[in-house]
C-alpha cells in the first residue's frame, strides 16, 4: 500500500479532528493508536510513515512517545506510540495537485476520497472542507452528473452520498453539456 492511498484518509481524519464549524481550529491531538481504531483497513506502519510525513513538513507536532502492548494474538516487542498534535491546516496541503489555488471543488474532492468508502451527507462535507453549503450542494451535483458520486441511503434524515468512481488526487472536471443534461 503506498503513502498516496493512505494520505487521503490520513488527512480526513486530521481535518476532522481540526475543523469545527468550517474553522480550522489547531491544537488537536490523535495518538496513532487511536489514529488506528479509527481508520480501519489499513496497515499500521503505513499509517505511522505518513503521519511521521505530515510531522517532518510542519504540519503536525510530536507532543509524546509511548508505547504501547501488542494486541491479544500478535507476537512482538511493545510498539512506538506517538501522539501528533495539528498545528496547520490539512486542508490546505497540495499533494500531487497542479500549483494554484485550491477551491471548494477541491476541498469537497479530496475530502470525499479521504472519507471512502464510507458514506457522508452534505452537512458533514461542509464542516469539514469550510465551504459554502450551495458550493458543496454543486459540486455534488456535478459529480453526480460524472458518475463520480452516488446517492446512497441516508445518514439521519439526510441524503447519504458515496464516492463511485476514483479519478485520482486531482479533481475531475465535467464537462458543461453534463451538468445541463442532469
Amino acid at each position: 500500500m503506498t503513502n498516496l492511498t493512505v494520505l487521503g484518509p490520513v488527512k480526513a481524519l486530521l481535518a476532522e479532528l481540526s475543523v469545527k464549524d468550517g474553522t480550522f481550529r489547531p491544537g488537536a491531538e490523535v495518538s496513532l493508536e487511536q489514529a488506528m481504531d479509527r481508520l480501519t483497513g489499513l496497515k499500521r506502519s503505513p499509517v505511522l510513515r505518513v503521519l511521521e510525513r505530515l510531522r517532518r513538513e510542519g504540519d503536525l507536532e510530536l507532543v509524546e512517545e509511548t508505547k504501547a502492548d501488542v494486541k491479544p494474538g500478535e507476537n512482538g516487542p511493545r510498539r512506538r506510540n506517538p501522539t501528533f498534535k495539528v498545528v496547520r491546516d490539512i486542508r490546505q496541503r497540495r499533494d500531487a495537485q497542479a500549483k494554484g489555488e485550491v477551491t471548494c471543488r477541491d476541498k469537497v474532492w479530496g475530502t470525499l476520497r479521504g472519507l471512502r468508502p464510507r458514506a457522508t451527507t452534505i452537512s458533514e462535507l461542509v464542516r469539514l472542507t469550510g465551504c459554502e453549503e450551495q458550493t458543496v450542494r454543486e459540486s455534488i451535483k456535478a459529480l453526480e452528473a460524472g458518475g463520480f458520486v452516488k446517492a446512497r441511503g441516508k445518514i439521519g434524515r439526510e441524503k447519504a452520498w458515496i464516492l463511485m468512481k476514483d479519478a485520482g488526487v486531482k479533481r475531475p472536471e465535467i464537462p458543461e453539456t453534463e451538468l445541463r443534461s442532469a
